[in-house]
């Protein structure tokens, strides 16, 4: 037929943002333990590095700004320039006795140019010897690719 249109998905390997890549800015992570008062942990050096995974998703690695190394890793579904979050993973985690153990349940990525907005809401606790303490997670990030 001579219009050079080829067969098959109309979704074209150009139709994806380009996730890939180092992201840096600021992100605000707030702890809601019960019977506690919020926490509210701001980092204004915070970077998150984004991978293909497969075909159509990607992982997302939060940064610890203090010293370089990896947070968590997230398991994100891309659809159009947003990358989802749609099943529990463990995030911020820190091991030890009264320590916090947080999932993140739900959560997206979205990618505009070159700057990233990620939100993504979980669930905590914390064990002590005689008791354990459940609360809820709420994670931001605004930032540019580097």
């Amino acid at each position: 037929d001579g219009d050079g249109e080829s067969e098959g998905s109309p979704v074209t390997a150009t139709a994806t943002p380009s996730f890939e890549g180092l992201y840096a800015g600021d992100d605000i992570a707030v702890f809601r333990l019960t019977g506690f008062p919020e926490r509210e942990q701001r980092d204004d050096k915070a970077q998150i590095r984004i991978e293909w995974a497969t075909a159509d998703s990607v992982s997302i690695t939060l940064i610890n700004s203090e010293d370089g190394s990896d947070l968590c890793e997230l398991l994100a579904r891309v659809e159009g320039n947003a990358a989802l979050i749609e099943s529990a993973q463990p995030c911020f985690s820190s091991g030890g006795e009264g320590s916090l153990e947080a999932e993140l349940t739900s959560g997206r990525a979205v990618l505009e140019g070159d700057q990233l907005r990620m939100n993504a809401e979980g669930t905590l606790s914390v064990a002590f010897p005689d008791q354990e303490l459940d609360g809820e997670l709420t994670y931001s990030f605004e930032g540019e690719r580097q």
